[in-house]
């Protein structure tokens, strides 16, 4: 799908999505003024609780004055299912909800760092989870290196908007549910080309401790087991 494309598409999207939440999810919102203006390039990282977070999260940023396209990675696994299992319709509506795909598996991993790229340099903001996973149990658990990763491979470097939300797991299509998020004080990844490990990992618990701060949750030192793993 070509970018103007996606573009279109997924204001589209959003505008369907959010048209269909807007009665039942109400946002309350606190760190406002550090959301980047229109046409800076950031990564927001998050905690991630509920399966609607991603929705919530780049519908808000999507409405005036803000007007921030959010483009969240996804593993490229998923554009790939076979047809009965939904893989072209799926990978369809990935694509329409801004989702990027993402190669995660060995050597390829570096790879991932396309689809971020570009969405940065085109001005817009690439949403990622650090945990990697929805938290099974609402703990924060530790954060992988992908956010660093990406930062340092930015030319200019790149700015981190801490991003936290709570509430969004009591969400039913039966209620009105409050959900808040908030944002703190952006943390910039300056390039390098060959970041160290131990660099990756200071950046990597310094975003950590930032979405910790804003979500108050109980830490994990463990990183969130796949489901073959349980």
């Amino acid at each position: 799908m070509k970018w103007e494309t996606q573009q279109k598409a997924h204001h589209m999207f959003r505008t369907i999505i959010g048209t269909a939440l807007r009665p039942l999810v109400k946002v309350k919102v606190e760190g406002e003024k550090y959301i980047p203006s229109k046409g800076i390039p950031f990564i927001v990282a998050s905690n991630h609780i509920a399966g609607i977070d991603p929705f919530i999260l780049a519908i808000f940023l999507g409405l005036p004055p803000y007007e921030r396209y959010v483009y969240f990675g996804a593993k490229k696994e998923l554009w790939h299912l076979r047809w009965y299992l939904g893989g072209p319709i799926l990978g369809w509506l990935l694509s329409l909800a801004g989702q990027v795909q993402v190669d995660r598996s060995g050597l390829k991993a570096n790879k991932s760092l396309d689809g971020a790229n570009r969405v940065l340099t085109r001005g817009e903001a690439f949403g990622i989870y650090p945990e990697g996973s929805r938290s099974p149990d609402g703990k924060l658990y530790k954060g992988k290196t992908g956010v660093a990763r990406i930062g340092f491979a930015t030319p200019e470097g790149i700015w981190v908007l801490p991003s936290a939300i709570s509430g969004s797991q009591f969400v039913k299509p039966w209620r009105v549910t409050t959900v808040t998020l908030r944002f703190g004080e952006m943390i910039f990844i300056p390039h390098d080309s060959v970041p160290t490990h131990d660099q990756m990992r200071a950046e990597t618990r310094l975003i950590m401790e930032s979405i910790q701060e804003l979500s108050g949750q109980e830490t994990i030192d463990a990183y969130i087991k796949s489901r073959h793993e349980h």
